[in-house]
Parts: structure tokens; sequence; C-alpha cells
């Protein structure tokens, strides 16, 4: 309570508080800020898009791409479970790419699961390979790393607030498959642009990949639908018209 109170003394200061996504928005005003004292606006993403990409090649849309740091709240291990689900299942018609690095800042037990998980795919001969780690990456190369897949998938096990690979991803025209929990959820629309699952639970990961890679039409409709990711321009508009409301 005294750490409480301390905190609101300082935020008294504060004329008005932003958030880049509404579900922020209630836990703040549970915890004690006045509603009218907060609001949403949107992370703007500059274009990362140096060159028109050509569409996916016709054919089934079986390639996945996880991209992030390999944290434990990324729900990368998430990831990999359905994968081993669908192989002991005998379904093996997609593939995963991993981009990102970062591990050695993961718990030990998930640097351990994800480091198993590696050695057993290297060992495998490579048309039985399912999943390739690709490792870090910078903002110069999403575009030749988003280019092979055809969704994006975001497991993440914590509350995200905003979720900027789905911004990176709708440059491309990625449909986004995600926890239905937090930012991401709010900002993919289940069974509009993307599709969501149930946080952390690796057998509805599972059947959504495969119900991505094998429903006809699916891929078509919800790429239709991805919206351009919000641009600096819209993020500086939201800002401007806070200061000169105050």
């Amino acid at each position: 309570m005294i750490r409480k109170l301390w905190i609101e003394q300082h935020l008294s200061h504060v004329d008005h508080f932003t958030c880049p996504s509404r579900f922020m928005i209630e836990p703040f005003v549970t915890w004690g800020i006045p509603r009218e004292r907060i609001s949403h606006v949107t992370n703007g993403q500059r274009s990362l898009v140096v060159r028109p990409l050509l569409p996916p090649p016709p054919g089934p849309r079986d390639r996945f791409g996880f991209f992030g740091l390999l944290h434990d709240d990324k729900g990368v291990t998430v990831l990999l479970r359905a994968v081993t689900l669908l192989r002991a299942e005998g379904f093996t018609r997609f593939r995963v790419d991993i981009n990102g690095g970062g591990l050695q800042h993961a718990s030990g037990p998930v640097r351990r699961e994800i480091g198993a998980f590696q050695q057993a795919e290297e060992e495998l001969p490579a048309a039985e390979r399912i999943v390739s780690f690709k490792g870090a990456y910078g903002l110069d190369q999403i575009q030749s790393r988003m280019a092979p897949v055809d969704w994006t998938i975001g497991p993440s096990v914590w509350w995200e607030i905003f979720g900027r690979v789905i911004s990176e991803a709708w440059m491309f025209g990625r449909p986004v498959i995600c926890s239905n929990v937090g930012g991401m959820a709010e900002r993919v629309t289940h069974e509009v642009d993307g599709l969501h699952f149930e946080m952390s639970d690796p057998v509805s990961l599972a059947a959504t990949i495969r119900r991505a890679c094998t429903e006809d039409g699916l891929w078509e409709r919800l790429h239709a639908a991805v919206p351009q990711p919000p641009s600096r321009a819209a993020m500086a508009d939201g800002f401007l018209e806070l200061y000169e409301a105050a």
C-alpha cells in the first residue's frame, strides 16, 4: 500500500497517459489512474518494404514463421511442442522458420528445451526436418525472412501490450496466428484477418496449424483482409491531438 501511494504521488504530476493498445487501459484504471487521464495511441511503424514482394507461389499455405526473441514469454516452446504433437500424429506437411536470437537470456529450462529440439531436428534427414532455426536478424533482413512464409505465428505466453511483429507481418500481407489474449488478440481479428489459439496450449496451436495448412481458401480470405499497419504519421497525429486538447 505504501509503495502504491508513493507511485500515485509521482504519477499525479502527469497530465495524461497513453497506451499503445486499448486493453491496457482497463488494468491501469482498475489500479487507480482515472479513466479520463488515459488514452489509446497506437505505435506507428516505418515501412520496411523496400520493393514490392511477389505473392506467395500457388500451392498449400503450409510455411510458418516465428519472429522475435527466444525468451520464455514469447512462447516459442509452445510452438515446438505443437510441432511435436503434429509429427506424432503423422502430420508433417508443413515447415516452420524460427527467426530470432537471445536464447542466452531465457531461463535454464527453456534453453534446454529449445536446444534439445534443435539438436534432434538437425539429426534428422533433411527431408524429414520441419523446423529451421534461422538465428537472429536485423531490420534490414525482415523482408527476406518474411518472404518465404505464408503465416506468422505469435505464441506469446504473456499479455503482449502491442505486438510489433504483427505490424511487420501486415507489411507483407501475412496473416497472423496468435495467442488469444492481450494486445495481440486485440489487433488480430479472429477469423477476419488472422486466427487465435488458446494461449500456452500446444494442442490448440497444433489444431490451428493443421487447419491453416488444409482448409481451402482460408489463407486467401484472411490475406485479403490484412490491414495496413499503423504508420508513424498516425501515431504522431494521435499524440498531437492529445497535446492540442490539453
